[in-house]
C-alpha cells in the first residue's frame, strides 16, 4: 500500500460522500461511504431530555438582564423601591447623581444587595470623579490614574506674571479650567502673584517653582485643595495688612478639606490671620519641608478626622498658637495615625506640639525652643469640647526653655484629661481621657518662668512610660523651684534617665495619685538645687489612697552641695503602698523605710515580693503599727531561704507585757522536733523548721501571742510564718539575716 501522504488530493469542491474508505469491524475489512461513518460519529453522547435541560440551564444563566424594565427605580428612596415589587423579586436602584446602580433581591425583611454597577452615561462623563475614574485596573488604580495628564503654565492659561495688579480673576479662571479639565499648572519661577479673594485647586497638582501668591485681602486669603491627589509644590504664600486673628475658615493660608492623597512639598506661609496650613478630613497626606512663619493661629493644624499621613520636616516661626497642633473636635471622627517627624517650632505664643483630641499620635526628634505654655501637650480640653488621647508620644528630640509665661503652671511636656466622655458620628465612645503615653528618651533644657516640672501627668491621665528622659537646667529663681516630675495621675513608669540642675524636688505627687508608680534605675545630681530646705528628692505630698504601689528602686542620688537630709519623703504614703530599696545617696545605701503588705487582716513582709527592705529597721511602734486583736502578722519567704528574724511586742494593755524571741529557720530532710504546723512544714520530701534562738516562746504565747503558725503555699512555693496576738499589739519583728 502507498504512504497516505504521497497519494493524490481530492479536492474539497470534488467532495460528495459516496467516496469509500476502508472500515474495520468484526475483524474484518469492509467498504463504507464516507457520509455513512462520519454523521453518525458527529451526534452529541447525550440523550434528548439531559440536553434539554442543559439547555433550559443555560438560558437562565445567560439571561440579559436579571432585572425586568419594569423594575428599575431611578432616584428614589430604597424603601419606596421596596414597597413596589413583591418578595424574591431583583431590581435596580439607580443613583444617578454618583453614577452607580444597585441591584437588590427584595427579602421579607427588606432586600439584599447582590452587587453594584457603573452606569453607561457614568462611564462616558467628562467628571473627573467619573468617567475614566470608575473603570479600575487590576493594581488598585483607575484608567484615570493611567492618563498622563496635560502641563500648562499660568503664562499660557492668561495669567499675566508682570502685572502688579489683582490676578484674582485670571488664577481663579486657570484653577478652574485645571480642575475640570485634569490639567497640572506651573507658574513662572519667582514671580508674585496678587489675588484679592481665595482661590481653589481640585485635584490639581501645581508647582509654584518658588512663586508668591500674595493675599491682598488676609480675611479672604486662603488657598483651598480639595478632591483626589492634589498636589501643591513650591509656593510661598503671604497676606498683606494681617492686624488681628480670626477663627474664618477665608483666612488660613493653605486649606486642604475633603481630600485624599495630598502632597504637600516646599511651602512657605508668610503670615496670616488664621492657621498657615490646616488639613480638614484629610485622608492619607504627605508633607514635606513646609516653613510657617508669623501667623495668628496655629502654624500646622490636623482636624476633623485628619489621619493617615506623615509630616517631614515642617518648621513653625512665632507662631500665634500652636506650632503643630492635631485637635479633634467634640462631633468629628478622631484624627488618628500621624507622624511628625524633625518638626523645629520657635518662639510659639502658646504651645509647640499638641494632640487636643487624637489616637496614635508621635512626634519623632522635635526640636522646639521658647514656647510660653508647654513644649508638649496631650490633653482633652474642656473649653473646646475635645475628644481624649489615645496611644502617643515622644521619641527623642529636645525641648528648651518651655512654659515662659509667668503662671500658667504647666510642664514642658504636659498631659492632663478631663470626665466624662464623647461619641464620633460613626458611633465610637472615648472617654476624655489621657491614656498611654510615651515619652522615649526626649532632651529637656531649661525652663521658663511658668514651668511647673519638668514632666507633669495630672488627673484623667493614665499610663505614662517615660524610657531614658535627660533633664538638665530646670531653674527659675530661689523662690520658685520646679520639678523634675510632678505625678498626680494613674500607673505611672519611669526608668532609666539621667536629671542634673533641678531646681526644686525630683518628684513631687498628689492625692489623685493612683495604680502604680515604679522608678527604676536613675541618676539625679544637683537635685534641689535652689530649694535646700527642701531636704527630700521624693516628696509624697498628700495621701493617696487610690495608689496600689509606689516602688523607687535602683536609683543613685548624688547632693552636689544641696542639704539633703532624707531622700525619701514618704510619711503620706502607708506601709502597705510604699516598695523603696536598693537606692543610693552620694554612693551609699540610701536609708529604706519598712514596709507592710496590708491582706485582708494579714500584715504581709513579704521577703520575695519587694515587700521589706533588709536592714535594722522593721516595723517600728513609732510608726503606728497596730495589730488588733483580730489580725495576725506573717513573714513569707521562699523555702530555700535561710532566715533568722526577731519577734518584738508589747501588749498596749500592759506594757509589762514585753516578748522579745529570735527565731530561726533553715530547710532540712529530716523530720524535725516539734509540732507540725508550729515549728515546721512538709515540703515534698524536705521539711522547713523553726528554731528559737533566744527568748523564751512559752513567754511569746502566755504574754501576747496566741498561735504561732507555719504554712507552706505549693501554688507560689512560699513559706509563711503566721503570728496571731492575744489583744492589740504594738509589734515590730525585724529581719536579722536572710540567706
Amino acid at each position: 500500500m502507498a504512504r497516505i501522504s504521497a497519494l493524490s488530493r481530492i479536492l474539497p469542491q470534488d467532495v460528495t460522500g459516496a467516496e469509500l474508505v476502508p472500515v474495520v469491524k468484526g475483524g474484518k475489512t469492509r467498504a463504507a461511504a464516507v457520509a455513512d461513518v462520519v454523521a453518525p460519529a458527529a451526534q452529541p453522547f447525550v440523550d434528548a431530555a439531559e440536553a434539554a435541560s442543559l439547555a433550559a440551564n443555560m438560558a437562565r444563566d445567560q439571561i440579559t438582564d436579571l432585572v425586568k424594565p419594569e423594575n428599575i427605580f431611578v432616584d428614589v428612596a430604597l424603601a419606596t423601591a421596596e414597597a413596589a415589587v413583591a418578595a424574591g423579586t431583583f431590581f435596580k436602584l439607580v443613583l444617578s447623581a454618583a453614577g452607580t446602580a444597585e441591584v437588590r433581591q427584595r427579602t421579607a425583611g427588606g432586600s439584599d444587595l447582590l452587587y453594584s454597577e457603573n452606569t453607561a452615561a457614568a462611564l462616558r462623563s467628562a467628571d473627573p470623579v467619573k468617567g475614566a475614574a470608575l473603570i479600575g485596573l487590576p493594581d488598585g488604580s483607575s484608567v484615570q490614574d493611567a492618563i498622563p495628564r496635560k502641563r500648562y503654565t499660568l503664562k499660557q492659561m492668561g495669567v499675566n506674571y508682570a502685572s502688579t495688579a489683582d490676578q484674582q480673576t485670571a488664577l481663579m479662571n486657570a484653577l478652574t479650567i485645571a480642575s475640570e479639565d485634569m490639567l497640572n499648572l506651573v507658574a513662572e519661577p519667582h514671580a508674585i502673584y496678587k489675588h484679592g479673594d481665595m482661590l481653589a485647586l481640585d485635584g490639581v497638582e501645581f508647582d509654584g517653582q518658588g512663586c508668591n501668591f500674595q493675599a491682598l485681602d488676609p480675611t479672604r486669603s486662603r488657598i483651598q485643595l480639595t478632591g483626589a491627589r492634589p498636589i501643591l509644590r513650591n509656593l510661598r504664600k503671604s497676606s498683606l495688612g494681617v492686624t488681628a486673628r480670626t477663627s474664618a475658615y477665608d483666612a488660613i493660608g493653605v486649606l486642604a478639606r475633603d481630600a485624599t492623597d495630598l502632597l504637600l512639598e516646599n511651602i512657605i506661609i508668610d503670615s496670616g490671620g488664621n492657621a498657615g496650613i490646616l488639613l480638614d478630613n484629610v485622608q492619607r497626606f504627605e508633607s514635606r519641608g513646609t516653613l510657617v512663619m508669623d501667623t495668628r493661629a496655629d502654624a500646622f493644624h490636623c482636624t476633623n478626622g485628619t489621619r493617615d499621613g506623615s509630616v517631614y520636616g515642617h518648621t513653625a516661626i512665632r507662631p500665634g498658637d500652636d506650632g503643630f497642633a492635631v485637635v479633634t473636635y467634640g462631633g468629628s471622627e478622631l484624627c488618628e495615625n500621624i507622624r511628625v517627624y524633625g518638626a523645629r517650632i520657635r518662639q510659639g505664643k502658646m504651645r509647640g506640639m499638641t494632640v487636643v483630641g487624637g489616637r496614635d499620635v508621635w512626634f519623632m526628634q522635635p526640636d522646639i525652643d521658647e514656647t510660653e505654655c508647654a513644649g508638649i501637650y496631650f490633653s482633652s480640653e474642656s473649653s473646646y469640647g475635645t475628644f481624649g488621647v489615645r496611644n502617643c508620644g515622644v521619641v527623642g528630640g529636645t525641648i528648651k526653655n518651655a512654659v515662659s509665661r509667668a503662671g500658667i503652671s504647666q510642664g514642658a511636656i504636659h498631659c492632663n484629661g478631663r470626665a466624662g466622655s464623647l461619641t464620633t458620628p460613626s458611633g465610637e465612645v472615648l472617654t476624655n481621657t489621657v491614656e498611654d503615653i510615651v515619652l522615649m528618651a526626649p532632651k529637656i533644657r531649661g525652663c521658663g518662668a511658668g514651668i511647673r516640672a519638668g514632666v507633669t501627668f495630672d488627673d484623667y491621665a493614665i499610663g505614662l512610660d517615660a524610657l531614658n528622659l535627660d533633664m538638665k537646667d530646670l531653674r527659675v529663681s530661689s523662690s520658685y523651684h520646679p520639678r523634675a516630675f510632678a505625678l498626680g495621675g494613674k500607673n505611672i513608669q519611669i526608668r532609666g534617665g539621667r536629671f542634673a540642675n533641678i531646681g526644686g524636688q525630683f518628684m513631687t505627687t498628689v492625692g489623685s495619685l493612683a495604680g502604680y508608680l515604679r522608678v527604676r534605675d536613675l541618676t539625679i545630681e544637683g537635685v534641689c538645687a535652689d530649694a535646700p530646705e527642701a531636704k527630700n528628692v521624693f516628696l509624697f505630698n498628700d495621701a493617696a489612697p487610690n495608689l496600689d504601689i509606689a516602688e523607687v528602686e535602683g536609683v543613685h542620688m548624688w547632693k552636689r552641695g544641696a542639704a539633703i537630709t532624707a531622700p525619701f519623703n514618704y510619711t503620706k504614703l502607708t506601709a502597705a503602698q510604699r516598695r523603696i530599696r536598693g537606692n543610693l545617696l552620694d554612693g551609699a545605701k540610701a536609708a529604706e523605710p519598712p514596709t507592710l503588705v496590708l491582706s485582708g487582716k494579714t500584715y504581709q513582709i513579704d521577703l520575695e515580693g519587694g515587700a521589706y527592705a533588709e536592714g535594722p529597721v522593721g516595723v517600728s511602734a513609732s510608726e503606728s503599727t497596730v495589730i488588733a486583736a483580730d489580725e495576725t502578722l506573717a513573714i513569707i519567704f521562699k523555702p530555700s531561704r535561710v532566715i533568722r528574724c526577731t519577734w518584738m511586742a508589747t501588749r498596749q494593755s500592759d506594757y509589762s507585757k514585753r516578748a522579745d524571741i529570735t527565731l530561726s529557720g533553715d530547710l532540712t530532710y529530716s523530720v524535725p522536733t516539734g509540732t507540725a504546723g508550729i515549728d515546721y512544714v512538709a515540703i515534698g520530701n524536705a521539711y522547713y523548721r523553726l528554731t528559737v534562738v533566744s527568748g523564751a516562746l512559752n513567754a511569746l504565747n502566755a504574754a501576747n501571742v496566741a498561735q504561732q503558725a507555719i504554712t507552706y503555699d505549693s501554688d507560689t512555693g512560699k513559706v509563711t510564718i503566721t503570728f496571731t496576738p492575744i489583744g492589740a499589739l504594738n509589734a515590730r519583728i525585724q529581719i536579722v539575716g536572710v540567706g
